[in-house]
């Protein structure tokens, strides 16, 4: 057996840039003079390996550095290997970012920079409840309205998981009567509780103007639909009207008790991952209920790649 040598960060040069929605990551890894391993190579090799040696020929290996090793292991959890190179989702970026600061020999392009400084501005980004907002929001809740107001911010969905009776309704609402002005937004949610929802509308957020879907020309509501209208629609409508929904960008979605949608073969659920919005919000107790292929269902609706596909997020 023959060790062909060490290594750890001070070996790699690695490039990051923007692939439309992704980001790509190349790179190598200089072993010694004569021996340089793609980076894609290694992780390929990393992750058929239990231990810190890498079988790189017939009885010849290299050593990884024990903090090299732990590194490559998170960060191969974010990437996608297609046929194209490696890929990862642009919310990965912190845990990339953490990984990119080891190395020295580090090209990247103005879609990543671009991508971390929209990053840094969103953690540091804080929207005040709206004046016109009536209910007096407990601390919690005025976290998860700031929590929800950052990530509509960044550009990204939000799941929020509060227990019953936490109040997600009203931390929603909240959010909706920050975001009214920019355009139209829609709730869906169980037939039960969309009357409830008209009412919670009413009562704490009159600026608004709640409209149940139903009654009348439904074609023309969608229409006519602008800034400050809040269309309530019912799951069961979602998948008979989904050609009429979909037709219409939201400026928000809000779909309440979403574990509605936990099973990706239904027409409800499929209904649900065509519809257009700039900032989705799920609001459930029960994110997951049988198994994690519902959690990843949810998370397909609100950041599809997130969590890569179904097949690699179940092994």
């Amino acid at each position: 057996l023959r060790l062909k040598g060490t290594i750890g960060f001070d070996q790699v040069s690695m490039r990051i840039q923007r692939d439309n929605d992704w980001f790509g990551l190349t790179g190598k890894v200089q072993v010694n003079p004569d021996l340089v391993i793609d980076f894609r190579d290694l992780l390929a090799k990393v992750e058929s390996s239990k231990s810190n040696f890498i079988e790189v020929g017939e009885g010849e290996f290299i050593a990884l550095t024990e903090s090299f090793r732990n590194q490559l292991g998170r960060i191969n959890a974010l990437l996608t290997d297609e046929n194209e190179g490696l890929h990862f989702h642009p919310l990965a970026a912190p845990m990339m970012e953490e990984f990119a600061g080891h190395i020295q020999q580090l090209e990247v392009d103005a879609g990543w920079k671009m991508h971390l400084q929209k990053l840094e501005s969103t953690l540091s980004f804080k929207r005040e409840v709206p004046t016109e907002f009536k209910a007096e929001l407990r601390e919690y809740q005025t976290e998860g309205f700031d929590w929800l107001t950052r990530l509509a911010h960044w550009g990204v969905g939000a799941c929020l998981a509060d227990d019953m009776g936490l109040g997600k309704t009203i931390q929603a609402l909240a959010v909706l009567v920050d975001r009214a002005e920019d355009g139209p937004a829609m709730v869906i949610a169980p037939a039960s509780v969309c009357r409830n929802w008209l009412r919670e509308a009413e009562r704490f957020a009159p600026t608004l103007n709640p409209v149940l879907f139903g009654p009348g020309d439904r074609k023309q509501m969608i229409e006519e639909l602008g800034p400050d209208d809040l269309l309530i629609v019912s799951y069961g409508l979602l998948p008979q009207e989904s050609e009429l929904l979909i037709s219409k960008t939201f400026n928000t979605v809000v779909l309440d008790e979403a574990q509605a949608i936990k099973n990706r073969n239904t027409k409800r659920s499929r209904a649900a991952m065509q519809l257009k919005a700039n900032f989705k919000i799920l609001t459930t107790g029960t994110p997951v209920e049988n198994h994690l292929g519902e959690l990843w269902n949810l998370f397909n609706f609100l950041n599809p790649g997130l969590l890569g596909g179904l097949r690699s997020f179940q092994e």
